[in-house]
């Protein structure tokens, strides 16, 4: 079962560093997207994790239940416990996770609003998140490099237009977990949605979009990106 994953994520991995090294443009996003579907859907497929049937046991506990035609809550959260775990090398040799993966819920009178809103909330977590590293990284730039075009304007200009520019990017994004919990007694719903974001083609996207708001600082900005696409984003 490691075996087959592991050529399936090669799979993915040769499809995102030909994407890099071309031009971004809607056929080569279309076909990308094609290839990584096909990937997900195989994935999918493999063997009900022991670590899933208890997560989705305490989860069934407390009322939540899958929408209507969805896999069981297991199938689903083994999908995106082997989405998480997936590995890639980058260039350099460097191992990285090959994807973001987040939760979010949110309540909402009906589960289409629900849904979005989590979806929604799912996406600006994660935004949040990378914002605040690329600050950090700009300002630590900053503050101990001699020789570097990152100064406190810098970190200025990326304060009003961080949030706006990560978001963006954050282009898509599979959805691995969808879940609904419904109030019996207000029959308000709660929709939960665990998310992976392809880093390589959010970098590809962040590193174009910072290149036009930041174009003097372009080339360093270009390593930070890279730097935090290696990290985990709640190390």
């Amino acid at each position: 079962m490691k075996k087959l994953f592991s050529l399936l994520m090669i799979a993915v991995f040769a499809v995102s560093v030909s994407y890099a090294q071309t031009k971004s443009d809607a056929r080569d996003l279309a076909e990308r997207r094609l290839k990584t579907n096909k990937v997900m859907r195989q994935l999918a497929e493999q063997p009900i994790l022991k670590d899933a049937k208890s997560e989705a046991k305490r989860l069934e506990k407390n009322g939540w239940e899958t929408p209507a035609g969805e896999k069981s809550i297991a199938a689903q959260i083994t999908n995106a416990i082997y989405i998480a775990d997936e590995e890639m090398e980058d260039d350099n040799g460097i191992i990285m996770r090959r994807y973001y993966v987040h939760s979010a819920e949110a309540p909402g009178g009906t589960y289409n609003s629900a849904y979005i809103a989590a979806r929604n909330a799912c996406q600006a977590e994660i935004a949040a998140l990378i914002e605040t590293k690329i600050v950090n990284a700009l300002n630590d730039k900053k503050d101990q490099v001699t020789d570097t075009s990152i100064s406190a304007e810098t970190v200025e200009k990326f304060n009003q237009r961080g949030k706006t520019v990560v978001n963006a990017c954050l282009k898509g994004g599979d959805v691995l977990v969808r879940i609904m919990n419904r109030d019996k007694k207000t029959g308000k719903m709660r929709v939960q949605v665990r998310m992976a974001y392809d880093k390589m083609l959010f970098a590809a996207e962040l590193k174009k979009s910072l290149k036009k708001e930041l174009e003097a600082e372009g080339d360093e900005l270009e390593g930070i990106v890279d730097d935090i696409m290696k990290q985990n984003l709640k190390d």
